[in-house]
């Protein structure tokens, strides 16, 4: 019996012991996520597992248990770090939960740039060669309304008295139109090149003196402008004026031509034009271009003639383009003297070029004149519809 209840002691003293044991220690229990705030910025703090941490407490080791509730600030004030236990590490956040997110204002869209189309080529002054008859005058206006700025004629010293036609008066001066006029020494009706009378060494020598003076007069009574051409394409080899020909040289043609000058200058009206062939005939150093200029001081226009006769067919750019950059060097304002196609249907695609692509190239053409008559070829404007309807849009308003 005394054992028995020794032993119920014993149970009663062991079950007791276990209960005070495991009231002592702390409850666990399950941490609540908590929002923290920080920089006025709120997150919601995940919930984080119990997780136990080794703790050196003096010569000894105990486990120590932490929770997320360890690490939560001690009060709001921003400046201050967060307390933590002793040694014990502080929780960190992701950092997609720590830095602020700056939302950008939405960029508008950047505006469609403006393109500005380059300027229209610039349209130059124009002029026409009809034909030397009042027929062909009164046959282009006819067809042309817009009034040309230029009205060429031709003048032969052989022919019909040297004179330049009363008529001429009304269709150029009283027409507000500049006489072109190319002043020829020849006689067509003989025709060729040898013509001894009309030779540079006839000219300087003075036989053509009276006439000079004469033709000068009749271009003083005429009252208009007048840019008078004497020796026009003196660098070819068809007329009794070429350098080449007629017993005749290149250094005479330019003692000519200022020989005229000198005596014709002094007329209020009249000013003085050189043209050239667009390539020289023979083609041949001794008679180039340059060796007939005259001088700057004895010219006031300088030109250049040129057609495409049609085989080969020639873009206006492989006539020009040379000569007029040869012309460039003196620095003179630049005429088209004398120009036209022969007829296909590549004609109007021609003009459109000539006025819109190879001309504005050359700032120093500041005219043109077109040879519109049906002769070695049809060179006339209204060949074909097409080439008429270029021509006619270029000259409008």
């Amino acid at each position: 019996m005394r054992y028995i209840i020794l032993f119920l002691i014993f149970v009663a003293l062991g079950g007791l012991t276990i209960f005070l044991s495991k009231k002592s220690q702390p409850q666990e229990t399950s941490p609540v996520p908590e929002l923290e705030t920080q920089a006025n910025i709120t997150y919601a703090i995940p919930e984080q597992p119990t997780t136990t941490q080794q703790t050196n407490v003096g010569p000894t080791s105990t486990q120590a248990t932490s929770t997320a509730a360890d690490t939560e600030p001690k009060n709001n004030t921003p400046s201050q770090e967060p307390e933590t236990a002793p040694n014990i590490p502080t929780q960190t956040l992701p950092e997609a939960l720590t830095t602020p997110v700056v939302v950008e204002p939405e960029s508008e869209p950047e505006p469609e740039p403006i393109v500005i189309p380059p300027p229209a080529p610039k349209k130059i002054s124009w002029g026409v060669f009809t034909g030397s008859n009042q027929g062909s005058l009164n046959e282009f206006e006819s067809r042309v309304d817009t009034n040309p700025d230029y009205l060429a004629w031709f003048v032969h010293w052989g022919n019909h008295g040297g004179e330049l036609p009363s008529y001429v008066k009304e269709y150029a001066y009283e027409k507000d139109r500049t006489l072109v006029l190319f002043w020829e020494a020849s006689d067509y009706i003989i025709g060729g090149t040898d013509q001894p009378a009309y030779a540079y060494r006839r000219i300087l020598d003075g036989a053509w003196d009276d006439y000079i003076y004469d033709f000068k007069q009749q271009l003083t009574d005429y009252e208009g402008p007048v840019i008078l051409i004497p020796f026009s394409e003196l660098n070819g080899d068809w007329t009794p004026w070429s350098g080449t020909e007629n017993g005749n040289t290149p250094e005479q043609a330019v003692e000519a031509f200022r020989y005229l000058h000198d005596r014709m200058a002094d007329a209020p009206n009249i000013s003085f034009g050189w043209a050239v062939n667009r390539m020289s005939v023979p083609n041949t150093y001794e008679n180039r271009i340059e060796r007939y200029y005259p001088g700057d001081a004895y010219v006031d226009y300088i030109g250049v003639d040129g057609f495409n006769k049609g085989n080969p067919w020639l873009t206006f750019e492989d006539i020009f383009a040379a000569p007029l950059t040869t012309l460039a060097q003196y620095k003179k304002p630049t005429f088209i003297f004398s120009f036209g196609s022969a007829p296909g249907p590549q004609k109007a695609q021609w003009l459109e070029d000539a006025f819109y692509k190879t001309l504005p190239q050359f700032p120093h053409v500041i005219a043109w004149v077109y040879f519109n008559q049906n002769k070695e070829r049809n060179w006339l404007l209204w060949s074909d519809p097409a080439s008429f309807a270029v021509f006619e849009e270029y000259i409008s308003d």
